[in-house]
């Protein structure tokens, strides 16, 4: 009967030996507000964990499950049996109401936002800027990036490092879409020959870091289930201009 049930305990433990617990990533204000870890078997952790997850997806949060092999999926419900987890905020509201000049205010307010990470990375903070903000954009900036790093394909990676931007097809249309890291319409839309058949511009509903607003990007275009609600919110331009 010990035996029995020494070797039970042993088989638990190498199971969680095998399973290293979970990490709930969460995109928010300047980049990655932050990530909540659990153990296995671990219930307040996991607890806390699920509540910072519905609490948010009722907030207009997608929740995304990141796997080693296959590509994000959408998902509506926590399941602590995943390693790995990610809170994105959605898009901004759309634009239908909007007239040209609050269409040129978010251009110019986008571009200052990507202006202001470029120069955080180089330690070049705007004037006036406290040294503990400055490490905050930093840190922030940096917790992005490894976010941004997990969604991507190494391909994409690879892609990202060499040349500023990544390919992509659409999770629901099949569409193929080029990603950039510059512009405030960094999103093209590509056609049947490779050219460019319009870009878009989608911006996050709160304030991010440019990487977590590639990887909100990424993971909202590649899925099936939200591919097109976050179209919907996308202002859309001509090809050059």
């Amino acid at each position: 009967m010990a035996a029995g049930h020494f070797a039970a305990q042993r088989a638990v433990l190498a199971r969680a030996a095998r399973s290293p617990g979970g990490t709930l990533w969460i995109l928010g204000n300047a980049g990655a507000a932050g990530k909540v870890r659990w153990r296995p078997g671990d219930q307040v952790a996991a607890a806390q964990a699920r509540s910072m997850f519905d609490r948010l997806c009722s907030h207009g949060y997608r929740a995304f499950a990141i796997g080693p092999t296959r590509p994000a999926r959408c998902i509506l419900h926590f399941d602590a049996a995943s390693t790995q987890l990610m809170l994105v905020p959605g898009p901004a509201t759309g634009w239908e109401d909007c007239d040209a000049a609050a269409w040129t205010a978010s251009i110019d307010e986008a571009g200052s936002l990507l202006r202001s990470w470029v120069g955080a990375l180089l330690s070049k903070p705007a004037a006036g800027m406290q040294q503990p903000r400055r490490d905050s954009q930093l840190r922030a900036s940096r917790e992005a990036l490894a976010v941004l790093l997990r969604v991507l394909s190494p391909r994409q990676r690879q892609s990202l490092r060499e040349s500023g931007c990544f390919m992509l097809v659409g999770g629901a249309s099949g569409l193929r879409y080029r990603v950039r890291s510059e512009g405030a319409a960094n999103i093209e839309q590509l056609d049947a020959h490779g050219d460019v058949a319009y870009r878009l511009r989608i911006a996050p509903a709160c304030e991010l870091a440019l990487p977590g607003w590639l990887a909100m990007q990424a993971l909202h275009l590649q899925d099936p289930e939200t591919e097109y609600p976050f179209l919907s919110a996308a202002q859309v331009f001509p090809a050059k201009g």
